[in-house]
Protein backbone atom coordinates (compact mmCIF):
# COMPACT_ATOMS: atom_id res chain seq x y z
CA UNK A 1 0.00 0.00 0.00
CA UNK A 2 1.73 3.37 -0.91
CA UNK A 3 2.08 6.37 1.57
CA UNK A 4 -1.08 8.22 0.14
CA UNK A 5 -3.24 5.17 0.65
CA UNK A 6 -1.89 4.46 3.79
CA UNK A 7 -2.96 7.74 5.02
CA UNK A 8 -6.28 7.24 3.57
CA UNK A 9 -6.76 4.24 5.04
CA UNK A 10 -5.85 5.68 8.80
CA UNK A 11 -8.44 8.65 7.70
CA UNK A 12 -10.91 6.19 7.61
CA UNK A 13 -10.01 3.88 10.52
CA UNK A 14 -9.98 6.85 12.72
CA UNK A 15 -13.82 7.33 12.47
CA UNK A 16 -13.88 4.32 14.53
CA UNK A 17 -12.34 5.83 18.00
CA UNK A 18 -14.02 6.57 20.47
CA UNK A 19 -13.48 10.43 22.00
CA UNK A 20 -10.91 9.66 24.21
CA UNK A 21 -8.98 7.65 21.92
CA UNK A 22 -9.51 9.85 19.19
CA UNK A 23 -7.67 12.80 21.07
CA UNK A 24 -5.08 10.16 22.37
CA UNK A 25 -4.12 9.45 18.79
CA UNK A 26 -4.38 12.63 17.13
CA UNK A 27 -1.66 14.54 18.98
CA UNK A 28 0.55 11.21 18.78
CA UNK A 29 -0.18 11.43 14.66
CA UNK A 30 0.39 14.94 14.90
CA UNK A 31 3.72 14.53 16.31
CA UNK A 32 4.73 11.95 14.67
CA UNK A 33 4.05 13.83 10.94
CA UNK A 34 5.37 16.61 12.50
CA UNK A 35 9.03 15.59 13.47
CA UNK A 36 9.38 13.12 10.40
CA UNK A 37 10.37 15.23 7.36
CA UNK A 38 13.79 13.95 7.06
CA UNK A 39 12.22 10.08 7.59
CA UNK A 40 10.91 7.82 5.42
CA UNK A 41 7.05 8.57 5.20
CA UNK A 42 6.06 5.59 3.89
CA UNK A 43 7.54 3.52 7.41
CA UNK A 44 6.05 6.64 9.22
CA UNK A 45 2.75 5.85 7.93
CA UNK A 46 2.81 1.94 8.03
CA UNK A 47 3.92 2.59 11.75
CA UNK A 48 1.17 4.80 12.53
CA UNK A 49 -1.72 2.59 11.10
CA UNK A 50 -0.03 -0.26 13.00
CA UNK A 51 -0.52 1.76 16.28
CA UNK A 52 -4.05 2.60 15.30
CA UNK A 53 -4.84 -0.60 14.66
CA UNK A 54 -3.57 -1.89 17.78
CA UNK A 55 -5.65 1.42 20.07
CA UNK A 56 -8.89 -0.19 18.04
CA UNK A 57 -8.15 -3.54 18.95
CA UNK A 58 -7.69 -2.25 22.83
CA UNK A 59 -10.75 -0.50 22.35
CA UNK A 60 -12.70 -3.45 21.10
CA UNK A 61 -12.15 -5.05 24.28
CA UNK A 62 -12.84 -1.74 26.45
CA UNK A 63 -9.21 -0.86 27.02
CA UNK A 64 -7.96 2.71 26.39
CA UNK A 65 -5.29 3.79 24.68
CA UNK A 66 -3.48 5.55 27.57
CA UNK A 67 -3.87 1.92 29.37
CA UNK A 68 -2.32 0.17 26.26
CA UNK A 69 0.68 2.57 25.67
CA UNK A 70 0.75 4.52 28.56
CA UNK A 71 0.42 8.04 29.33
CA UNK A 72 3.43 9.18 28.17
CA UNK A 73 2.54 8.69 24.35
CA UNK A 74 5.38 11.09 23.69
CA UNK A 75 8.58 8.54 24.12
CA UNK A 76 6.80 5.47 22.41
CA UNK A 77 7.01 8.18 19.43
CA UNK A 78 10.39 9.19 20.07
CA UNK A 79 11.29 5.85 20.36
CA UNK A 80 9.45 5.10 16.83
CA UNK A 81 10.97 8.06 15.38
CA UNK A 82 14.72 6.92 16.22
CA UNK A 83 14.33 3.51 14.53
CA UNK A 84 13.20 4.93 11.29
CA UNK A 85 15.98 5.74 8.96
CA UNK A 86 16.22 8.98 7.69
CA UNK A 87 15.41 9.36 3.96
CA UNK A 88 16.17 12.50 2.18
CA UNK A 89 14.34 11.52 -1.01
CA UNK A 90 11.36 12.03 1.39
CA UNK A 91 12.34 15.56 2.02
CA UNK A 92 13.47 16.50 -1.66
CA UNK A 93 9.78 15.18 -2.97
CA UNK A 94 8.63 17.52 -0.27
CA UNK A 95 10.53 19.99 -1.31
CA UNK A 96 9.94 19.40 -4.90
CA UNK A 97 5.43 19.41 -4.63
CA UNK A 98 6.63 22.92 -2.65
CA UNK A 99 8.71 24.64 -4.99
CA UNK A 100 6.46 23.40 -7.99
CA UNK A 101 3.11 24.26 -7.13
CA UNK A 102 4.92 28.25 -5.77
CA UNK A 103 6.23 27.73 -9.52
CA UNK A 104 2.79 27.16 -10.62
CA UNK A 105 1.41 30.38 -8.84
CA UNK A 106 3.96 32.29 -10.09
CA UNK A 107 3.30 32.08 -13.55
CA UNK A 108 -0.11 32.00 -13.56
CA UNK A 109 0.56 35.46 -11.32
CA UNK A 110 2.85 36.14 -14.50
CA UNK A 111 0.01 34.84 -17.32
CA UNK A 112 -2.75 37.22 -16.52
CA UNK A 113 -0.59 40.40 -15.07
CA UNK A 114 0.56 43.22 -16.76
CA UNK A 115 4.30 42.15 -16.68
CA UNK A 116 6.03 38.78 -18.17
CA UNK A 117 9.31 40.21 -16.41
CA UNK A 118 11.04 36.87 -13.75
CA UNK A 119 12.93 37.89 -11.00
CA UNK A 120 15.11 34.50 -10.30
CA UNK A 121 17.06 36.18 -7.26
CA UNK A 122 13.86 37.01 -6.02
CA UNK A 123 12.30 33.38 -6.98
CA UNK A 124 15.06 31.84 -4.85
CA UNK A 125 14.81 34.17 -2.20
CA UNK A 126 11.15 33.90 -1.28
CA UNK A 127 11.26 30.09 -2.57
CA UNK A 128 14.07 29.29 0.07
CA UNK A 129 12.41 31.18 2.82
CA UNK A 130 9.00 29.98 2.15
CA UNK A 131 10.66 26.29 2.26
CA UNK A 132 12.05 27.08 5.36
CA UNK A 133 8.99 28.27 7.03
CA UNK A 134 6.94 25.39 5.97
CA UNK A 135 9.79 23.08 7.97
CA UNK A 136 9.00 25.60 10.91
CA UNK A 137 5.86 25.05 11.04
CA UNK A 138 5.71 21.45 10.90
CA UNK A 139 7.82 21.23 13.69
CA UNK A 140 5.43 23.82 15.61
CA UNK A 141 2.90 21.79 14.92
CA UNK A 142 4.45 18.78 15.89
CA UNK A 143 6.16 20.24 19.10
CA UNK A 144 2.53 21.54 20.00
CA UNK A 145 0.36 17.90 20.28
CA UNK A 146 2.87 17.66 24.10
CA UNK A 147 2.93 20.77 25.14
CA UNK A 148 0.92 22.55 27.76
CA UNK A 149 0.25 25.67 25.98
CA UNK A 150 -1.54 28.61 27.59
CA UNK A 151 -4.06 30.57 25.44
CA UNK A 152 -0.95 33.79 25.59
CA UNK A 153 1.29 30.94 24.29
CA UNK A 154 -1.16 30.07 21.57
CA UNK A 155 -1.75 33.25 20.54
CA UNK A 156 1.93 33.70 20.55
CA UNK A 157 2.80 30.76 18.41
CA UNK A 158 -0.21 32.08 15.86
CA UNK A 159 1.43 35.89 15.36
CA UNK A 160 4.57 34.38 15.27
CA UNK A 161 3.27 32.12 11.87
CA UNK A 162 1.28 35.15 10.84
CA UNK A 163 4.16 37.47 10.95
CA UNK A 164 6.78 35.14 9.17
CA UNK A 165 3.90 35.01 6.30
CA UNK A 166 3.80 38.42 5.95
CA UNK A 167 7.69 39.07 6.24
CA UNK A 168 7.28 36.71 3.19
CA UNK A 169 4.98 38.68 1.07
CA UNK A 170 6.94 41.25 1.77
CA UNK A 171 10.26 39.83 0.39
CA UNK A 172 8.23 39.89 -3.01
CA UNK A 173 7.91 43.43 -3.23
CA UNK A 174 11.21 44.99 -1.71
CA UNK A 175 13.69 42.11 -2.78
CA UNK A 176 15.00 43.58 -6.41
CA UNK A 177 17.94 41.76 -8.19
CA UNK A 178 19.50 42.65 -11.84
CA UNK A 179 18.87 38.75 -12.24
CA UNK A 180 15.93 38.82 -14.68
CA UNK A 181 13.96 37.19 -17.28
CA UNK A 182 11.24 38.01 -20.09
CA UNK A 183 9.46 35.69 -20.42
CA UNK A 184 6.62 35.27 -23.74
CA UNK A 185 3.15 33.17 -22.77
CA UNK A 186 3.90 30.40 -25.00
CA UNK A 187 6.81 29.74 -22.57
CA UNK A 188 5.18 29.94 -19.63
CA UNK A 189 1.77 27.83 -20.71
CA UNK A 190 4.47 25.63 -22.19
CA UNK A 191 6.36 25.50 -18.23
CA UNK A 192 3.40 24.76 -16.48
CA UNK A 193 2.00 21.71 -18.44
CA UNK A 194 5.70 20.74 -17.92
CA UNK A 195 6.15 21.20 -14.37
CA UNK A 196 2.55 19.31 -13.92
CA UNK A 197 3.49 16.44 -16.14
CA UNK A 198 6.48 15.96 -13.85
CA UNK A 199 4.58 15.92 -10.81
CA UNK A 200 1.96 13.65 -12.45
CA UNK A 201 5.15 11.45 -13.62
CA UNK A 202 6.56 11.50 -10.17
CA UNK A 203 3.43 10.24 -8.34
CA UNK A 204 2.69 7.42 -11.05
CA UNK A 205 6.48 6.33 -10.91
CA UNK A 206 6.04 6.29 -6.99
CA UNK A 207 2.96 4.16 -7.12
CA UNK A 208 4.80 1.69 -9.84
CA UNK A 209 7.64 1.29 -7.17
CA UNK A 210 5.53 0.33 -4.64
CA UNK A 211 2.82 -2.11 -6.00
Amino acid sequence: METNELVKHNRLLQRKLNAENARYYGDLLLYLRGKSVFKDNQIIEEKALEILQDILDAQSVGQSAETYFGQNPKVVADDLLANVPVNPRSFLQLAFYGISAYIIVTLFILTFGSSNVVDLGQFVVVGIYGLIGALGILWILGSSAYKKYNSQSRILNGFIIALYIVAGLTLTVFVKTPFRLVLSDNFIIGFIVTIVALIAGSLFISKQKQK
